[in-house]
């Protein structure tokens, strides 16, 4: 599929169902069970109202899930972690990658609270020895020590105070999506949906090509979705010509502060616009 609409402007719900392939009938359904969320309009289900495009990325995995069989009450349930995750996401300027920082962080946090032991990762000492935090601060100067890419510390922590718990699992929904459909190139995720003893679902999230869904050894049985393969298919990324534009871009500063890394990225980049031109 492609679409010329705009990941950044509103849309209607008529252009949500064009762009994720759900009809016009499903969503005003899914609109009455909360299960799209409008960001302006009135009370009622017409097509009045505006939506982030996040939910047509939301709607179009919601189509797949209603392919495969699952009834309204999954998909409700399923559809409360994220949407959780969208109206606390879209409250911050923060980027995808930093509001994961911030999710860590602030379970870093509580476990402070409950007098664990939180390791610092960023924050070098003069000897190979472990360091630990020994109050909230710590792990702010911890934040500067990692020197985020794409938001000032202060930022990222202050964001993190501010969360809850249960609102991680959505939150990490949200940056996974929102990072697909910019087109960032270190996200490619895909997900796992299950249930847990008591009957709640959960999302479990890989990023690498082959990592196992090992850490939740209950979730024997699941429902797999290569998320970062339908949002490419939603808004038609091409991530080939989005990877060649980022090695362009950062070329110029390598050829200033390391030549050799230059040369190389200068090779792989001849690589990719071959690859790219016998596609």
């Amino acid at each position: 599929m492609s679409h010329v609409w705009s990941r950044s402007l509103l849309l209607s719900r008529g252009q949500i169902a064009e762009i994720s392939g759900v009809s016009s009938h499903t969503l005003a359904f899914w609109l009455r069970n909360e299960i799209l969320v409008p960001s302006s309009g009135g009370h009622g289900s017409g097509s009045h109202k505006k939506f982030h495009p996040i939910q047509a990325t939301i709607a179009a995995i919601f189509g797949k899930l209603q392919a495969i069989g699952l009834n309204i009450a999954a998909l409700k349930a399923i559809s409360d972690i994220i949407q959780t995750g969208v109206r606390v996401g879209l409250s911050t300027n923060l980027q995808p990658y930093s509001i994961l920082a911030a999710v860590e962080t602030k379970k870093s946090l509580l476990d402070l609270e409950l007098g664990k032991q939180v390791r610092l990762w960023n924050v070098s000492s003069d000897t190979d020895k472990e360091l630990f935090a020994n109050k909230p601060e710590d792990l702010l100067k911890d934040l500067e020590a990692g020197r985020p890419e794409f938001d000032l510390a202060e930022d990222i922590y202050e964001f993190a105070r501010k969360i809850e718990e249960d609102q991680f699992m959505g939150l990490k929904a949200f940056s996974e999506i929102k990072s697909a459909m910019e087109g960032l190139d270190w996200s490619n995720p895909s997900w796992l949906l299950w249930q847990d003893q008591h009957g709640s679902w959960q999302i479990s999230s890989q990023t690498e090509p082959g990592e196992q869904f090992s850490r939740h050894p209950d979730a024997d049985t699941g429902i797999f979705l290569a998320m970062g393969t339908i949002v490419r298919a939603v808004w038609n990324i091409d991530l080939h010509e989005i990877k060649i534009e980022q090695t362009k871009r950062a070329i110029p500063e390598l050829l200033r502060t390391n030549p050799e890394r230059a040369d190389r990225l200068m090779k792989r980049l001849a690589e990719m616009k071959a690859r790219k031109s016998n596609d």
